[in-house]
């Protein structure tokens, strides 16, 4: 009787096949794949040499939970490695995957393909679909054998597929602990009564490493088309033999103050290092040293080289060779040392300007771009410094640039130190601070006397906080001409108006309690109703006994580009008597671009700001669209660097175009910039 039941069983398989391969259309099944870039491969129970399937019945071991698109988190008897990381946790979803070292999207129900770059990643899909465990079904899990030879298993059992609620699937996962096999078995894989869903057709079943950025894929919603995930098949998941490099995940090393610094790197193998150095360059020619720590949950590698006098460029990249047979080999960057990492132990010989930045807050490093960019063609030379490494010294500096897009109370160590050096200067050596900041007065709200950046809004920067608000500035991030500025005094001429882009810019105005700040700039309405903040403060300049400070209540990223280095210009000026430093426009192109500053019925005013990158004679003139010239605005010799020429006189509306002529010893250069009068 029993051999009349497999022999049943089999032609019901065999015809379950028959139906979803008439489905599918007939293509051969693959039984072997890998391996990806970390060495996993896989092979299944239907071929020569892949796991036997033998079911593992968890159901006397621990329940793990029911619900609709959650997630679990449950502990391993032991330490499992899963693309070179070592993990003695994991988080079990209802959608059939498991994930290590975050939970991120581990409860979606939406599958997607492997690898991809959106979440989850780092996770096992053993039959990744929209699936329900409240209805009858559950998950199990529990540990077999002894160490070091254990099998920690997960087991969903009679689950059945969201809006499908009359045959369920079973099906498991087993982690083992010597060898780091993966193995999926898949018990009853049928729902008979759908042929959209049955077998995986809409589900992924793979693995994917902790970026999304490589993995293995046995089957995505039915493709391969025999790749089905039928009963009684199991598929593992293995390295093979070892014939990939070690894969390095590198941050580079930024410039830093500390003058014996650690290098660190994340070093991934499937056979482990054999060795693993650090290669460095300090002026000497390569240098090696190995690592001196490793942290084996991260697979980080920590290095130390010798104390380094300040200023001192450090070159370096890595090497490594694996455990395995092959000895592979690794270098990072992989065409080293052609190729290499770079910091700077801070300050650098000679240079008394700090740009001191947050990653943290600037993590779309808009304004790090922007300032970068403005300082460079501004001409000066400058050191830059991520203060999230929490080690500024301002004492090497005159002038600091502080950019504070999201102020707040990660910044309080740091502003301390920066209110020091504030107090630190005297009347007859001032130090110079220009700051950044959208939200730095909004921020304060509800902190109490002493909070750092409170002080610094307050007692420092003297000014009040009035609101936020868009003041009829555009919140279309794709242009940063959405709104005007004006100039009111001071550093700038009144009536300047720059064009800038708002998110929630501070309303500020100069204290009225004491004399050291006064507004530069203040809100205008560019091509929008006026609201009820414009013409109040959103730029101070300060001027106090033992410093001078200009202060933006904007992001330096919202300012328009063409006025970013000018503004760092003028007001370095002002507070240094400098206006460049080691001009270095050398490798850019003649440039001229015009910007409208006002125009009424009777008067044109518009600057014309323009790039020479080697000495020239240079004559800038108007003309109008029918090539009649209509005045000349600047003609005599320039050196390199970036200039400016004003236009003040009566124009009707028309197109004009501003025009550059350059002629150096060897050659005769054109740029034409247009000018719009409505």
């Amino acid at each position: 009787m029993e051999v009349y039941m497999h022999k049943y069983l089999f032609i019901l398989l065999l015809s379950t096949l028959i139906v979803v391969s008439s489905l599918l259309g007939n293509t051969s099944r693959s039984h072997t794949g890998g391996p990806d870039g970390f060495g996993y491969m896989w092979i299944d129970s239907d071929t020569t040499g892949g796991p036997v399937f033998q079911w593992v019945d968890a159901m006397d071991g621990t329940i793990i939970g029911t619900g609709d698109d959650e997630y679990f988190t449950v502990p391993i008897d032991f330490m499992f490695n899963y693309y070179g990381f070592d993990y003695d946790t994991v988080y079990v979803g209802t959608n059939g995957i498991i994930g290590f070292g975050s939970h991120l999207a581990i409860n979606v129900g939406f599958n997607s393909t492997i690898p991809t770059s959106g979440t989850p990643d780092n996770y096992c899909g053993i039959f990744w679909d929209d699936l329900n465990v409240t209805s009858g079904g559950n998950i199990y899990c529990k540990t077999i054998g002894t160490a070091p030879n254990r099998i920690f298993v997960i087991e969903w059992n009679n689950i059945f597929r969201y809006g499908v609620y009359d045959d369920p699937i079973t099906f498991e996962i087993l982690l083992y602990e010597n060898s780091g096999d993966i193995v999926y078995q898949y018990l009853d894989a049928t729902i008979s009564t759908s042929s959209s869903y049955t077998n995986g057709l809409s589900a992924t079943t793979g693995i994917e490493n902790g970026d999304g950025t490589d993995g293995l894929l046995y089957q995505y919603n039915g493709d391969p088309a025999d790749n089905i995930l039928v009963d009684s098949l199991a598929i593992k998941f293995y390295i093979g033999e070892d014939n990939q490099p070690p894969v390095y995940n590198t941050i580079p090393r930024k410039n830093t103050f500390d003058t014996i610094p650690v290098i660190e790197t994340q070093i991934m193998d499937a056979s482990g290092l054999a060795s693993d150095s650090l290669y460095y360059n300090v002026g000497s020619g390569w240098l090696s040293v190995s690592s001196d720590s490793v942290n084996s949950g991260t697979n980080t590698y920590y290095y130390h080289i010798p104390a380094q006098p300040r200023g001192t460029l450090v070159q370096y990249y890595f090497a490594s060779m694996d455990a395995s047979t092959n000895s592979n080999r690794s270098l990072d960057p992989s065409n080293a040392p052609d190729s290499f990492y770079s910091f700077t132990i801070l300050p650098s010989s000679g240079v008394t300007i700090l740009f001191n930045y947050s990653g943290t807050q600037d993590y779309t490093e808009r304004d790090y771009h922007a300032y970068i960019t403005a300082l460079t063609e501004a001409g000066y030379s400058f050191d830059e410094y991520d203060r999230d490494e929490g080690n500024s010294v301002y004492s090497f500096y005159d002038v600091i640039l502080f950019s504070m897009p999201t102020p707040g109370s990660d910044d309080s160590s740091e502003v301390k130190k920066l209110l020091s050096w504030m107090d630190s200067g005297t009347p007859t050596n001032k130090k110079k601070l220009f700051i950044t900041s959208c939200d730095l007065g909004y921020q304060q709200s509800g902190h109490p006397n002493g909070y750092p950046n409170l002080e610094l809004f307050q007692n420092y920067l003297f000014a009040d906080y009035v609101g936020g608000g868009n003041d009829g500035l555009d919140d279309d991030p794709t242009t940063v001409t959405s709104g005007k500025i004006w100039g009111v005094s001071g550093l700038f001429t009144k009536g300047d108006t720059i064009s800038v882009f708002a998110r929630s810019p501070d309303v500020i105005n100069p204290s009225n309690t004491v004399p050291y700040s006064k507004s530069i700039f203040t809100f205008g309405d560019g091509a929008w109703v006026a609201h009820g903040d414009t013409n109040q403060a959103c730029g101070l300049q300060v001027e106090y006994p033992n410093y001078n400070a200009v202060y933006i209540s904007f992001n330096f990223w919202e300012i328009d580009s063409l006025f970013r280095p000018i503004l760092i210009q003028q007001s370095l000026q002002w507070m240094t008597g400098i206006k460049q430093r080691n001009v270095s426009v050398a490798q850019q192109e003649f440039s001229i671009r015009s910007m409208i500053l006002s125009y009424d019925s009777n008067n044109a005013r518009a600057r014309i700001f323009y790039t020479i990158p080697t000495e020239s004679n240079v004559e800038i003139g108007i003309y109008g669209i029918d090539g009649r010239s209509i005045g000349i605005l600047f003609k005599g010799s320039r050196k390199s660097g970036i200039y400016q020429a004003d236009l003040n006189r009566k124009l009707s509306s028309g197109i004009y175009f501003i025009q550059l002529k350059a002629k150096t010893s060897t050659s005769i250069y054109t740029k034409t910039a247009k000018l719009i009068i409505l």
